[in-house]
């Protein structure tokens, strides 16, 4: 069985945005590592299309002479209906029913789910994804992988019966009703975000205090995705407070080093990083767990009365299944 199935959803819930954003004063002056933030000429009016780095028309100066939309009023934490989601996926299904003693079933989904945050409460996703929205006018500025989101999902469970003996007594009793069963499960990792997280966690001077990862870092001209988490690192030492130093060479996704923080830096004061939500992924899981089991039939028990002896032998390669721990790429 092949199938083609897709859902899409409007006015999702959001929580986490800032309801009387600091208005941006400056404008971009200069490119690349060049780029600052200045003040917006006086009579200009502020050009809100975008304030991340690369293609901001305005940025925040964090002097103090900028205001929010209604100055009466500090900062508002509202939910609105403003979500969206998409999801789509091709999933293929092969069935062998019950003949010869062998049945089995596998199952397995290609799939993408995008989305903003689009929990209503915190702990709706404790733990893997904040729920604050880092642009205050944007909120697509987060548009990007669900956090549940996985991209490639095979399972394949099978159980088969040996066949009886043709053995009476004692002997025949012991080497029938064998039967063994298993479950596969093999699927890509979940996406996570690289977070500023630090001293200067608020380098965009957005004045957003409703999240730990209020900004995101710009990513590294000439990295690719792949390239974050594969291969090694070309090394770097980490700004503070971290200052953690990467040595050349260092091997990238493993359970020391999964992705590599020289693959990031901290985009100009003032600016919101080009790094997107959800564009890192943690390690793919695998699993098997297998049953052996003899079912005895005894007739006092009546017709289907069966003593069963049974193990079940759960991860039974032994596979370290990690998750991903801090995400923060420092500051």
């Amino acid at each position: 069985t092949v199938i083609d199935a897709g859902s899409l959803f409007r006015h999702l819930i959001n929580s986490g945005i800032e309801g009387n954003p600091i208005v941006p004063g400056g404008i971009p002056s200069g490119t690349g590592a060049a780029e600052t933030c200045v003040r917006r000429p006086t009579g200009q009016a502020a050009n809100l299309t975008s304030m991340v780095d690369g293609s901001a028309t305005a940025c925040w100066l964090g002097d103090g002479s900028e205001s929010r939309i209604n100055q009466n009023w500090g900062d508002i934490s509202y939910r609105s209906a403003a979500g969206n989601s998409v999801y789509n996926s091709l999933q293929v299904e092969v069935i062998k029913q019950l003949t010869k003693g062998l049945q089995f079933q596998s199952s397995y989904t290609y799939s993408k789910s995008i989305d903003e945050i689009e929990n209503v409460f915190g702990s709706d996703n404790a733990n893997t994804e904040d729920p604050g929205v880092t642009d205050p006018f944007h909120i697509r500025t987060d548009r990007g992988p669900s956090v549940f989101d996985v991209g490639q999902n095979w399972h394949f469970n099978a159980l088969y019966k040996f066949p009886n003996p043709q053995a009476a007594g004692f002997t025949g009793k012991m080497l029938s009703g064998w039967w063994m069963a298993g479950i596969e499960t093999i699927l890509t990792g979940y996406p996570f975000t690289a977070c500023i997280n630090g001293v200067n966690s608020n380098q965009s001077n957005s004045g957003l205090s409703n999240a730990p990862c209020t900004d995101r870092p710009d990513l590294v001209p000439g990295r690719s995705l792949y390239s974050i988490t594969h291969g090694t690192s070309p090394g770097c030492t980490t700004p503070a407070p971290g200052n953690v130093t990467i040595a050349p060479g260092t091997p990238l996704g493993t359970p020391n080093l999964w992705f590599d923080p020289c693959a990031f830096t901290a985009q100009p004061v003032g600016f919101l990083g080009n790094a997107g939500r959800n564009i890192l992924r943690g390690p793919s899981e695998a699993n098997l767990d297998i049953t052996i089991a003899k079912d005895t039939k005894l007739g006092f028990l009546g017709e289907a009365g069966a003593l069963e002896f049974r193990a079940d032998l759960f991860n039974i390669f032994n596979k370290a299944n990690f998750q991903f721990g801090s995400l923060g790429a420092g500051n």
